[in-house]
């Protein structure tokens, strides 16, 4: 879990082991200056995840509409390699793509009127109880239109796809699920 998520994110320099009194531990050093060299193994390995589920239905979501007709938001880095792997554009060069804080909201919105041919706004989310208020927002600012929850190691993940030239409501509806 850990360690893979650390491998697709950083070049691993060194890995040993160590006896220690409770039995073998492995010690690993990342150059965090450094991208990862994707390599087959770790796609292999990101195509087995249960997240990659989440991805590849963003894919399938998405198909061929224009890069420019939507955005992506993540509430965690970890999600990124996964996406792209899938074939999804990410604007990398917007550091507000990891959506997990509420002062974020205005920079979000921000991003959406500076691109006004974003038609629908994808967001890949840990169900956290620390993330539910930023989803209680962006449900009130665009409509939602549907959304896909999966198990993942790390808990509840869910796809959320928003139309943004739709305002949203505060009614608790429960959405249809995104393409499967």
């Amino acid at each position: 879990g850990a360690i893979f998520m650390l491998q697709s994110r950083y070049l691993l320099m060194d890995e040993q082991a160590v006896q220690t009194s409770v039995g073998k531990m492995n010690v690993l050093t990342f150059n965090v200056k450094v991208a990862s060299i994707d390599a087959p193994s770790l796609h292999a390995r990101r195509e087995a995840s249960p997240a990659n589920d989440l991805a590849v239905l963003l894919a399938k979501d998405i198909q061929q509409a224009p890069s420019t007709s939507y955005a992506v938001i993540m509430s965690h880095e970890w999600f990124e390699p996964y996406i792209k792997q899938n074939g999804v554009r990410v604007d990398e060069r917007w550091n507000g793509r990891f959506f997990n804080s509420a002062s974020q909201e205005q920079a979000l919105l921000s991003y959406l009127t500076a691109h006004p041919d974003v038609k629908h706004l994808y967001y890949v989310v840990m169900q956290e109880a620390a993330l539910q208020p930023l989803v209680e927002a962006l449900k009130k600012q665009a409509a939602l239109e549907c959304e896909q929850s999966i198990e993942v190691a790390a808990g509840q993940a869910s796809l959320m796809r928003f139309d943004v030239k739709k305002h949203g409501s505060s009614a608790d509806t429960i959405p249809p699920a995104c393409v499967d």
